[in-house]
C-alpha cells in the first residue's frame, strides 16, 4: 500500500513538473514568436577615450522570423542575427562587430541593461516601433530653426519626396531618390546623405553628412 502511495506521489510530481517545463517552453516560444518580423528603433552614441559624447545618431532594426536581422543606420545596412531566451535578447552583427550588443526586453517592450560589444558605442535607447507610416503624403515635415542643415521635407503624391534647404539661395531638389523601410528613410542628394528614423507620430530623428565627408551631424525633422 505504502509503494502504491510512493508510486501515485511520485506520478503526481512528475505530472506537474511536465506541466511546469511546457508553460515556460510555450511561454518561451511565445516571446520569440511575438519578436519575430518587429521593428525596433532608438539611438546611438558613438564616444571618444575619454567617454566624452559624440554624435548621437538613429539607428532601425528588423528583426526577421529565421533569426536574422538587419541594422540600418546612416552609413549603410549591416547584417546579423539575433536571439531571445526568455528576456534576455542577444544581437551579433556579422561584419560590424562593435555593434553587437545584449539587452533585456521589458514588458512595455523597450530594451535596458543594454551592454554593447564596443564601450565606444553606447546603444542609448531601442523600442518596438509600430508608428503607422501610410499617410506621409502631403505632409510636411521641417528641422527647427538655428540648426546646420535648415531643411525642408515634402512627401508628395506617388511616393515621390522633395527638399527644400535654406541656405543664401534657396536649393531645390525634387523628386528625391529614397528608400524607405523598417521605419526609417534613406534620401541622397547630389551633395549629401541623409538618413532619418520616425520617433513617433509627429518627429524624424536623423543624421546627414557630405559625400565626400565623414563628419556626421544630427537633425530633428518635425512635422508642420
Amino acid at each position: 500500500m505504502k509503494n502504491l502511495k510512493k508510486i501515485a506521489f511520485l506520478i503526481l510530481v512528475s505530472t506537474i513538473l511536465m506541466s511546469c517545463q511546457k508553460s515556460d517552453v510555450s511561454e518561451l516560444n511565445l516571446q520569440r514568436s511575438s519578436f519575430q518580423n518587429t521593428v525596433w528603433t532608438g539611438e546611438y552614441t558613438h564616444l571618444t577615450k575619454n567617454d566624452l559624447a559624440q554624435i548621437i545618431e538613429p539607428v532601425s532594426l528588423i528583426f526577421n522570423e529565421n533569426g536574422t536581422l538587419v541594422w540600418h543606420e546612416l552609413v549603410g545596412e549591416f547584417q546579423g542575427s539575433w536571439n531571445l531566451e526568455a528576456n534576455k535578447l542577444k544581437v551579433t552583427l556579422l561584419s560590424n562587430t562593435d555593434r553587437s550588443f545584449e539587452a533585456t526586453v521589458t514588458s512595455d517592450n523597450k530594451l535596458t541593461n543594454i551592454n554593447s560589444a564596443n564601450k565606444l558605442l553606447r546603444i542609448n535607447n531601442m523600442q518596438l516601433n509600430i508608428i503607422d507610416e501610410s499617410s506621409l503624403a502631403n505632409t510636411v515635415w521641417e528641422s527647427p530653426e538655428l540648426v546646420k542643415l535648415p531643411l525642408t521635407l515634402k512627401f508628395m503624391k506617388n511616393d515621390k519626396i522633395d527638399i527644400e534647404i535654406m541656405g543664401q539661395l534657396v536649393e531645390v531638389t525634387t523628386d528625391v531618390p529614397h528608400v524607405m523601410k523598417a521605419k526609417s528613410l534613406r534620401l541622397f542628394t547630389s551633395d549629401l546623405e541623409l538618413f532619418f528614423v520616425r520617433s513617433n507620430n509627429s518627429s524624424y530623428k536623423g543624421a546627414f553628412k557630405s559625400k565626400n565627408g565623414r563628419d556626421i551631424n544630427s537633425l530633428l525633422l518635425v512635422k508642420q
